[in-house]
C-alpha cells in the first residue's frame, strides 16, 4: 500500500490532533472531578525543566498530580514522557508526586511499562457523539 498522505493531510492531522487534546484538557478542567474526587486545579500546561505539563493538580492529601492527555492511544514515548515529570518533581519537592495519562487507549506493552512508574494511573477516554434532526 502507498501512502499518498501530502503535506497538507499532515498538516490537518496534527491540527486536529492538537484541538483534541485542548478540547480534552477543557474537559477534564471543567470536571475535574469526575477524573478522580478532590482534586484541585493547580495549573494548565505547567513549564518545567523538563517539559510542559498539560494539567497539575493537588489530591485531597496534598500530593501532586501530574496529568497528562493524549489525542488517541498513548504511544511509548508517553510513558517516559511521564517518568521525566514524575522525576523532576520529586527531586524538586523532596516526594514523588502522583500520575495520570489519559488516553483513548493503551496497548498491553505499555500497560507493563506503566507499572515501573509506582503511582501511574492509566485513565481512558471516549468520545460521544449524538445527532438530532434540525427544524429546518
Amino acid at each position: 500500500m502507498v501512502d499518498e498522505s501530502t503535506p497538507q493531510d499532515l498538516t490537518e492531522y496534527v491540527e486536529s490532533s492538537l484541538s483534541l487534546e485542548r478540547d480534552l484538557e477543557d474537559q477534564i478542567v471543567s470536571h475535574l472531578d469526575l477524573l478522580e474526587p478532590g482534586l484541585t486545579l493547580v495549573s494548565r500546561q505547567e513549564s518545567s525543566d523538563v517539559g510542559r505539563l498539560d494539567l497539575l493538580a493537588r489530591d485531597t492529601e496534598g500530593r501532586t498530580v501530574i496529568i497528562e492527555l493524549k489525542a488517541g492511544e498513548a504511544k511509548d514515548s508517553s510513558i517516559g514522557q511521564i517518568a521525566r515529570y514524575v522525576g523532576w518533581y520529586a527531586q524538586k519537592e523532596g516526594k514523588a508526586p502522583r500520575a495520570v495519562l489519559v488516553a483513548s487507549g493503551f496497548s498491553e506493552p505499555l500497560r507493563y511499562a506503566a507499572k515501573a512508574i509506582p503511582g501511574l494511573r492509566l485513565v481512558t477516554y471516549r468520545v460521544q457523539f449524538t445527532f438530532e434532526d434540525a427544524n429546518v
